[in-house]
């Protein structure tokens, strides 16, 4: 039996103070696809995703992440959900891949400040926030150009601005080593 456990907290850029352990939400968005190159974790319930949520904070993890690209923008929908009582969390997502919801298809991998604006807004509506915690990078495998490395600094700065969902958050690139999903979709696209 799983009991509730105080892991080392970790301080936040905001001041907050969360546990080191949290729950990544990779698997909850379901299929998503290159091609015919499946991506995703595969099928998922949903009312199961939510009571693994749920069991998770019972158990004290206060650190969500996930990206608009699981599941094609589904696993943001389940994780918004499940956390509608639960303001404080602390939620990370990412951007950079863009999909179809419809065909659960990847099309490309962008970041002008236009993409990474519509894919902030985008993944507020599916989660159901007002603001973002953590946003991050998701192209891997890129070499972020002139006007790329502007976009990322310049547009979440506009955004805090203009309707503050940034206004305190962080943003941050997520590199680990070559990722299956870039290599199997867009090796090279970064507009």
């Amino acid at each position: 039996m799983l009991t509730k456990i105080k892991p080392t907290d970790i301080t936040l850029w905001d001041g907050r103070a969360i546990p080191r352990l949290g729950m990544g939400c990779w698997a909850i968005g379901g299929p998503f696809y290159a091609g015919d190159v499946p991506l995703g974790w595969g099928d998922v319930d949903d009312a199961e995703s939510i009571r693994a949520i749920h069991r998770a904070i019972d158990l004290g993890i206060r650190f969500f992440d996930t990206a608009s690209n699981y599941g094609a923008g589904h696993s943001e929908e389940v994780l918004g959900t499940a956390l509608e009582e639960h303001p404080d969390i602390v939620v990370a997502t990412k951007f950079g891949f863009a999909t179809d919801y419809a065909t659960k298809q990847a099309t490309g991998a962008f970041a002008s400040p236009d993409f990474i604006r519509a894919s902030l807004e985008t993944s507020l509506k599916r989660l159901g926030r007002e603001r973002i915690d953590l946003l991050q990078f998701h192209l891997n495998n890129s070499t972020p150009s002139k006007p790329m490395k502007s976009s990322t600094r310049s547009t979440p700065c506009a955004l805090k601005a203009r309707s503050r969902p940034m206004a305190g958050a962080r943003i941050g690139r997520n590199a680990p080593p070559a990722s299956p999903i870039a290599k199997a979709s867009f090796p090279s696209s970064t507009r």
